[in-house]
């Protein structure tokens, strides 16, 4: 199998970070906007009958200083595709979030999975994170 493309313990940082506040109690007084990055860790590459598979760990990071809970998810396929779900991501103030044990699995030898989560911060604010996976045979790229 051929070394993955990427260092994959490296980070994406889907939102720039903001300075960090004392509390909670702080940012909501502030007005602040919870912002949430993304990095995806341990990634496993798989065989499966068509294609390679990927399993791995997607953290999120919340760096604004404010709460977040993260209550949909989408993933948009290349052909156009897209589905939804429910989910019930909760990121505290200057904290992460993991999602153990995350899979993408191609149809093909060549995929792109575009991710969009959406939830609220504790001061009612939307707060939205995107990233793109990118699958190309064994390799595997996380862009904003």
């Amino acid at each position: 199998m051929r070394k993955l493309s990427t260092r994959l313990g490296a980070v994406l940082a889907v939102i720039a970070a903001a300075p960090l506040m004392n509390s909670s109690l702080d940012a909501a007084e502030s007005g602040l906007t919870g912002r949430i990055g993304v990095e995806v860790r341990n990634v496993r590459v798989e065989r499966s009958a068509n294609a390679f598979r990927f399993i791995h760990d997607r953290a999120f990071l919340e760096t604004g200083g404010v709460g977040v809970t993260l209550t949909q998810g989408q993933v948009c396929f290349s052909n156009g595709q897209c589905q939804g779900k429910p989910v019930q991501y909760r990121i505290e103030a200057n904290r992460e979030f993991v999602f153990h044990n995350a899979e993408v699995e191609p149809l093909g030898a060549n995929e792109t999975f575009a991710y969009i989560y959406t939830g609220k911060d504790d001061n009612g604010h939307v707060v939205e994170t995107k990233f793109r996976i990118v699958v190309s045979d064994d390799r595997f790229l996380v862009t904003p």
